[in-house]
């Protein structure tokens, strides 16, 4: 007897001549290669083939197209090109005058072990039980076997437990499917459990199958009105709470038993009319497709949704491209299991970028739509100063820090217009650092003014309704130094309505005010660049200055010295 041994541990389903359907179909045209999941004549007959088991790149069958009629096996090796051809593999053996099909092999190292289902004689009694093969003999399986009808055993991947077919007592109609679990220790099997109204019915339950994520598998013509066999699956095989009935195609008005599942296909044998005749051996995915459908989340004021997208694949290859809708929507078709990256650029905003991971899932009772939903940046951007690692003002003062602001601080201290009084004592003397401090805050307000002129190209693309306004946020920051009740503002007065900043000269100046008075004064150096730019003048009614004191910067990532800073902010206003 040749031993059918899969690689690892694997779970194969028990053979039986016990159990076929008694319906007989006329034969068909038996196609040569897989048509409508049909293997075709490479593995089907106008006979019966049933119980696929997988072993390697071979998928393993019983037929009895011989003039015998009874069960033998056969394999079918696949190869890449996709032609198959189909050679006998093995017949039934007798073993100790009973004839069995071998189904379950579980394999570990050196430890082979196959179980199969057998037609005991008592007198002139028959019933069916389950044994271990060992050599030419059968072993009873100690503590499941009874009286009555066991056959279909399916082994767990890790051989510590059994589901089978039985016809006992205790079962819900018909036969129900029983779960017993191994004792390493005795040797000896557990006294069989019903699965439960979960997994059985009224009608007969059969054929069961458990995949390496422990999901049962198994054939049943209780669930349904129709009357037929069809397939099933549980999650936890030994706990079940819920049995689904797979879907069309898997499924169909005839009948299907004899479940082998692998990573995503499924074979099972059928006795559909389109098939050769009597019961064949197909082969499905067993996921259904997955439609992705991605939608844009609208930001505010109406913006054109319309962008471009990108699809990779978990080794980051582009799949497809496309444009997406004026609606930001598009589709695609995904493979179950598959991981996916999603890119959308807004046609109005390129630089900002929404990315989804997603991995699709796997359902095999139904169609899968995964929607997925993106949302793009709201024209909302910062500008920080910060990485340019500099202090943006002299301590205590309230214009940048550029060139020709250092050299009118110099010049009011030469004058001892400031830093003589108690009123203006709490303005550093700049030193000659500064001067090194002063080229990098030129080149940091002019990269400020080219941020806000490409922030306004949104508004040059017509990528906003004619309303909108763009707000143009400057907030101002001190560092914790703490200054004079004294302190006094010794610029011009100010009462401007582009910002609404009003501050009388002579004001009482602390943290709050002197990071307000920052902010305003970095406004108005970077509106007197703006204005001397077309492109500005043309959207210069949609814009909106505010200006903010934000106070102290209490971060401790940062040193004082870099505290005194601003920030520039941009967003559409509501």
């Amino acid at each position: 007897m040749k031993n059918f041994i899969a690689n690892g541990f694997a779970a194969i389903f028990i053979l039986t001549i016990i159990l076929s359907s008694c319906k007989t179909t006329q034969p068909g045209v038996c196609p040569e290669h897989t048509t409508n999941g049909n293997l075709g004549e490479a593995v089907n007959s106008p006979a019966d083939e049933i119980a696929p088991i997988m072993i390697g790149n071979k998928l393993v069958f019983a037929s009895d197209r011989m003039e015998e009629r009874n069960f033998e096996y056969y394999s079918v090796k696949f190869f890449a090109d996709g032609n198959s051809n189909a050679i006998p593999e093995n017949s039934m053996v007798p073993v100790e005058g009973s004839s069995v099909v071998i189904g379950s092999v579980l394999n570990s190292g050196d430890d082979v072990k196959k179980y199969a289902a057998s037609i005991v004689r008592q007198g002139r009694q028959m019933h069916s039980d389950l044994f271990e093969i060992s050599g030419n003999s059968l072993i009873p399986l100690s503590g499941i076997n009874s009286p009555g009808y066991e056959s279909h055993p399916a082994i767990s991947p890790d051989g510590a437990h059994i589901v089978f077919t039985s016809e006992r007592p205790d079962g819900f109609g018909g036969t129900d499917l029983y779960i017993s679990h191994y004792n390493r220790s005795s040797g000896k099997w557990s006294e069989p459990k019903n699965l439960g109204e979960s997994v059985n019915s009224p009608g007969d339950e059969m054929t069961p199958f458990i995949d390496r994520n422990g999901v049962l598998y198994y054939s049943s013509n209780g669930f349904t009105d129709k009357g037929d066999f069809d397939l099933l699956k549980a999650r936890n095989f030994m706990d079940p709470e819920e049995s689904m009935v797979l879907t069309f195609p898997i499924n169909s008005d005839s009948d299907e038993k004899y479940p082998l599942v692998t990573e995503k296909m499924i074979y099972f044998s059928s006795d559909r009319n389109e098939g050769c005749g009597g019961f064949d051996i197909y082969s499905m995915e067993l996921c259904g497709p997955v439609i992705v459908r991605c939608k844009l989340q609208e930001p505010p004021s109406g913006m054109m949704l319309t962008g471009d997208y990108k699809v990779f694949d978990k080794s980051d290859n582009l799949l497809l491209e496309g444009e997406s809708t004026f609606f930001g929507n598009f589709n695609f078709t995904a493979v179950p299991g598959d991981s996916y990256r999603i890119v959308y650029s807004n046609h109005c905003l390129p630089e900002s970028r929404a990315v989804q991971i997603i991995k699709a899932p796997c359902s095999d009772t139904s169609v899968v739509v995964m929607n997925v939903n993106f949302r793009i940046p709201e024209l909302q951007n910062e500008f920080s100063f910060e990485q340019y690692n500099v202090p943006f003002f002299v301590s205590g003062y309230y214009l940048p820090n550029t060139t020709d602001n250092l050299q009118d601080l110099r010049l009011k201290f030469a004058y001892n217009l400031v830093g003589s009084a108690d009123s203006t004592s709490y303005i550093e003397r700049p030193g000659e650092e500064y001067d090194g401090f002063a080229k990098v805050v030129d080149e940091a307000l002019a990269d400020a003014v080219n941020f806000i002129l490409e922030r306004l190209d949104y508004f040059g693309g017509k990528c906003a309704d004619s309303g909108d306004k763009l707000g143009i946020t400057i907030r101002g920051f001190a560092d914790p130094r703490p200054i004079s009740p004294a302190a006094r503002y010794s610029g011009p007065g100010i009462d401007d309505p582009a910002t609404g900043l009003v501050v009388e000269r002579g004001a009482k100046v602390d943290n709050i005010v002197l990071s307000e008075l920052r902010a305003y004064f970095t406004a108005r150096f970077l509106m007197s660049r703006l204005e001397k730019r077309a492109d500005y003048q043309i959207v210069k009614d949609h814009i909106v200055w505010e200006v903010e004191g934000m106070g102290v910067d209490t971060r401790e990532t940062r040193d004082n010295e870099f505290k005194r800073r601003v920030s520039i902010k941009i967003g559409l206003l509501d």
